[in-house]
């Protein structure tokens, strides 16, 4: 197996599952900035498209003025002429003189084609195109009264075509009148109007756009520009709409938005310029205008997909490491609480639906507090980095290893029995055998393995990791170095521990507990101090010595505000014997707990300065196998206290590893000889040896010696004669309350001899 054999399918799932909501939520963001742009570009380009007509209907407006003033001086010029031609024959009433005229007239208007003169019956008098008119006599005749009436000086004609409907011309009349103001002659000019729409440079208009000469009347006199075939038939309101217009120029529309017209009237002839413009023109210019801008936009467009795709890409493969860190141990590589979690509940899913058996194992690495006191956190992370691996190795393809924190770890492995699941956790221990090498300094470690098993244990994930944690314990209990599988003893354990913790934080706030002084006397058989212990007043089942509780307080962490409440109260009972007059030392047992605090020496001079007890009276117990589990911060922790006044005893000496090193390095005053040495005295030799040994070595050392569990007067004697200077015991005293401490003579009884020595005979 490799260390990072993960339940895949849970990692997968729920990375999945956020990739796809951050994925959509990237698309949502990315596609709401796109549409913004596509936005923000089609009110440009509307805007733009605006402006863009408005540029055309402005210029078209004033090209219809320039073409108005190019038709008018044409036409102008034209009606002068044969103005000219009418003053001089109609006075003269002479026929001959019109040839010469237009001779004349010729010469100075090329663009005059032929020239017709006619009476008032519409006959012909002189006509230079030398063939009749096709029109009847009886059209000119009436030409001739209509425009006689009519007022105006010139008229302008109905456009005429040839036979092949090409060089349309233009007739620009006159009628000339007598020097009574009698109507005499009809003079007309016909002009090609391809003379006057050459003129017109029509190739400078916009492209579509179409130039009309339009009559007063409605009918187009010239038209040219750059429109395609029939563009002016396909709007037959134009003449109508042009008629109810009161402006000189301008534009206007006819009902279809889809032409643009500008106009400018003549102001000598009945007759209108009109530029029509189709909006297809508008969008031509507007494209021509815009096409850089909008490749541009389009490029950018491109360039944006590719960087919004490389960007989501990006995000998928940066929140696919987020996710497997947010589910892997930074030290080991190996999943973390999290994905073991998940991981397990998949598996029992599994194991339901196949009806498979599943093993869960919670392993602890024992003393692991120690790699990381002695030797430092970057010694102890690389060993567990060669743990991950020797237990990855044992582990098969398959199973998942898992860091859960600390020292602690989680297997789950496919077995297909209890024996089987034994099996696996002897050779995870089997695997500890060899030391863990970590700077050129070997470590020998062990485990301690606690194992649930499905279905049998648990139905769910929570149940099995609970109860693998509760036999984990279960083999801590047991010595530790071993591997245990969940019972319902353990369970039963478990729950009165829970209780226990329980009452004991009830206990706590209540105030059950009491406390109870062991008197310690000197070789006078004089009080000179006494030793705190601690009891329960349990509300049912009486006063509990510390046995039946105190093991329950340290696991359940309550042992330090226990342990601070019976320092405070020994500290305000020595006081109170102080201010008595009474200087009774009193010493107060700690755990390793306590000890292992950071703040333990502050805290405890903390509560020696707020009683105000004098700290010489204040001894603190500590044992030996304290002062091996974390050798430095314990003696810093001690010279903390003894530097303030507070004196050290050494309790149960001779009982653990007693090394003489602890008596050297360590500031102890006094050393307790453990009540197993005092009570085979009597009947076992080496007993006695080792109180001479113990006693002489502590008078070489300037260490005071406390005998402990001194129950008769052999034992006391014997003590007495080897040197020893202080009791504690049965024999002189039980323990009691500070009160019957208060109401006794704070003496030990006297001996039997001595009794009848000092009665005397009789």
């Amino acid at each position: 197996m490799t260390a990072f054999s993960t339940g895949g399918a849970s990692l997968d799932d729920r990375s999945r599952h956020n990739r796809q909501d951050f994925a959509a939520t990237l698309r949502l963001v990315l596609g709401g900035f796109w549409a913004l742009a596509l936005v923000t570009v089609l009110i440009y380009g509307v805007i733009s498209w605006q402006e863009q007509k408005r540029a055309l209907t402005h210029s078209i407006i004033q090209q219809s003025r320039y073409l108005a003033g190019l038709s008018e001086d044409f036409l102008s010029g034209v009606a002068y002429g044969i103005d000219a031609i009418a003053r001089t024959v109609g006075p003269a009433r002479s026929v001959e003189h019109a040839q010469a005229m237009w001779d004349t007239l010729r010469a100075s208007h090329p663009e005059i084609d032929s020239l017709l003169l006619t009476d008032r019956l519409g006959k012909e008098s002189f006509n230079s195109a030398g063939i009749r008119d096709d029109r009847s006599q009886r059209l000119l005749s009436d030409l001739f009264e209509m425009e006689s009436r009519g007022g105006a000086r010139f008229y302008l004609g109905v456009p005429r075509f040839d036979q092949n409907y090409d060089n349309p011309e233009v007739g620009i009349s006159h009628v000339s009148h007598d020097e009574r103001g009698h109507p005499v002659w009809r003079v007309e000019a016909k002009v090609k109007l391809a003379q006057l729409t050459r003129r017109w440079q029509t190739e400078l208009l916009p492209e579509g756009a179409q130039v009309l000469l339009m009559h007063a009347n409605g009918y187009v006199i010239a038209e040219g520009g750059r429109s395609a075939p029939g563009f002016f038939d396909s709007f037959p309101g134009l003449v109508q709409a042009l008629q109810a217009e009161t402006a000189i120029e301008g534009d206007f529309q006819t009902g279809d938005p889809a032409i643009i017209i500008a106009f400018q009237r003549l102001q000598r002839q009945h007759a209108t310029i009109l530029i029509l413009l189709p909006e297809s023109a508008v969008w031509r210019r507007w494209i021509e205008n815009n096409s850089v801008a909008f490749i541009a936009f389009g490029v950018s467009l491109v360039v944006y997909f590719f960087l919004a795709l490389l960007l989501l890409r990006r995000e998928r493969l940066h929140s696919w490491r987020l996710l497997e860190q947010a589910d892997t141990d930074a030290l080991t590589g190996i999943p973390n609480r999290a994905a073991a979690e998940r991981h397990l509940s998949l598996e029992v899913a599994r194991a339901r639906r196949e009806h498979a058996s599943l093993g869960v194992i919670y392993i602890d690495l024992d003393e692991f507090k120690g790699v990381n006191d002695n030797y430092g956190h970057q010694s102890g992370d690389k060993l567990l980095v060669q743990l991950t691996a020797r237990l990855s190795a044992v582990l098969r393809a398959g199973d998942m290893l898992a860091r859960l924190g600390g020292d602690e770890y989680l297997a789950v492995v496919n077995c297909r029995s209890g024996d089987e699941l034994v099996a696996v956790c002897n050779r995870l221990l089997d695997s500890m055998r060899e030391p863990i090498t970590v700077n050129d300094r070997q470590h020998r470690l062990t485990l301690s393995i606690g194992a649930s098993y499905y279905p049998q244990d648990g139905a769910n994930a929570e149940e099995l990791l609970k109860k693998a944690d509760i036999a984990m314990y279960a083999a801590k209990g047991a010595g530790r170095n071993g591997c245990r599988l969940f019972n319902s003893t353990m369970a039963d354990e478990a729950l009165a521990k829970a209780e226990m913790k329980a009452q004991l934080e009830l206990a706590l706030a209540r105030d059950e507990f009491v406390l109870l002084y062991q008197p310690r006397f000197n070789s006078g058989r004089q009080a000179i101090g006494a030793e705190t212990l601690i009891r329960w007043q349990h509300p049912e089942r009486g006063l509990l010595s510390p046995e039946l509780f105190i093991r329950y307080a340290e696991e359940c962490g309550l042992i330090v505000p226990i342990g601070r409440m019976v320092l405070e109260r020994a500290c305000r009972q020595a006081l109170a014997w102080q201010a008595s007059g009474r200087r009774l030392s009193v010493s107060i047992n700690v755990s390793v707990k306590e000890l292992e605090a950071k703040d333990f020496a502050a805290e405890a001079l903390r509560i020696v300065a707020a009683t105000g007890v004098d700290p010489a009276l204040i001894q603190i117990e500590v044992t030996e196998s304290m002062l091996s589990s974390n050798p430095d911060a314990v003696l810093a922790c001690l010279e903390q206290l003894t530097d303030a006044g507070l004196s050290i005893e050494l309790d149960d000496f001779g009982t653990g590893y007693s090394s003489l090193s602890y008596l050297r390095r360590f500031p102890i005053s006094t050393i307790k000889i453990d009540q197993s040495f005092v009570h085979d005295i009597q009947t076992v030799p080496e007993s006695r040896s080792l109180i001479i040994a113990i006693i002489a070595m502590a008078n070489a050392l300037d260490c005071a010696v406390v005998a402990e569990g001194v129950e008769n007067e052999a034992e006391f004697y014997f003590l007495q004669s080897c040197g020893c200077r202080q009791f504690q015991g049965y024999y002189l005293a039980h323990p009691q309350t500070a009160h019957e401490i208060d109401r006794n003579a704070l003496a030990a009884p006297a001996p039997a001899s001595m009794l009848l020595q000092e009665a005397g005979p009789g």
